[in-house]
């Protein structure tokens, strides 16, 4: 199986990437390595209005290359992919096999664009992490669906204990600050709780008021201190955006794989994948958060029994993408 992909050679996309080219029988490549252009001040009026700059000549590319030994064309997220491009493509390969992944929510306004939308109609699956997108895609076109949960890599999340670590807190939160989570982890603070946030999305103005004990570090972690710090933390957080509409996130199963104690919000889809009490730690409010953190803070036992247990759980269940590779090439070999 050929299959050609459409995103540049980063983040959770090159994941899937690598994970498909230990496949056996599959033969990947990507459609350009190349730098996308500078955003431009034209771009971002562009972006803003929902009619967003190839910045990768993405159409010109797909227009004028030979694309006859291609099986697969796996295109990520694709907002600046044209609906005309697709139906080109579709039209002088017919046998070729149109997919879109991605791990947004598509049916958002902010994450999609007019040339997106226009285009859903042209894939032949449309592939998802957010199981409200399963019915909510087709209304806008999309023929068939295929719901996957989230997903680690097994280079890049893995378990990295170190002696004396630098990175190792009571309480850990890394990601995006937004004000519920910023509220939430305050109300720890407030209650003699000290948690260390890493973030690149830091607001001074926004959260420049805030107790002592909510240290912000600016700047993320990444690779081996992101590993480093979820690993030697007693407890990380896992917080779901709710702009998002959030059931489950990608540090939903990092945390674990990194042998990390996850402490989340309590979601019908967590509690599938984790189970409650076992696997991870589930809370609804601050109120709760407030008691499990201080619970799992004075009994390391329970920590520990957790994040071997999450571990296990994350390789008996396949949450990899490795596994998430095998499983779509599968569904392209039944279904196409």
């Amino acid at each position: 199986m050929n299959i050609l992909f459409v995103h540049p050679p980063e983040g959770n996309a090159f994941a899937l990437f690598k994970a498909f080219d230990l496949i056996n029988d599959v033969k990947i490549d990507f459609l350009s390595q190349e730098k996308g252009k500078k955003f431009s001040f034209v771009d971002k009026v562009k972006f803003k209005i929902k009619l967003p700059s190839d910045l990768y000549d993405y159409n010109k590319l797909l227009s004028s290359r030979d694309l006859s030994s291609i099986d697969v064309l796996f295109i990520v997220k694709g907002v600046m992919i044209y609906s005309k491009t697709l139906r080109k493509v579709k039209h002088n390969y017919p046998k070729l096999k149109l997919i879109s992944f991605c791990l947004d929510d598509m049916y958002a306004w902010h994450n999609r664009s007019i040339y997106y939308t226009l285009g859903l109609k042209h894939y032949d699956l449309v592939c998802t992490n957010k199981s409200y997108n399963m019915t909510e895609l087709k209304k806008l076109g999309a023929k068939k669906m295929f719901f996957s949960n989230n997903a680690y890599s097994k280079n890049i999340h893995y378990p990295a204990y170190k002696e004396n670590s630098s990175y190792a807190h009571d309480v850990l939160f890394i990601g995006t600050l937004e004000k519920e989570r910023f509220d939430s982890m305050n109300f720890l603070a407030e209650n003699g709780i000290q948690v260390h946030v890493y973030t690149d999305s830091f607001n001074e103005k926004e959260f420049q008021n805030h107790n002592d004990n909510l240290i912000i570090h600016k700047g993320g972690l990444y690779y081996n201190e992101h590993c480093e710090a979820i690993t030697n933390s007693k407890i990380t957080l896992c917080f779901l955006r709710k702009i998002n509409r959030d059931l489950q996130t990608t540090r939903s199963v990092e945390i674990p794989a990194c042998g990390g104690c996850m402490l989340a919000e309590r979601t019908d889809e967590h509690l599938s994948l984790f189970e409650e009490n076992k696997e991870a730690i589930y809370f609804s409010n601050d109120s709760e958060l407030l008691e499990k953190t201080r619970y799992l803070l004075a009994n390391k036992t329970l920590r520990s029994q957790v994040t071997k247990e999450a571990i296990l759980r994350c390789e008996e269940s396949g949450y990899s993408y490795q596994h998430l590779a095998e499983k779509l090439v599968q569904e392209f070999k039944l279904n196409f």
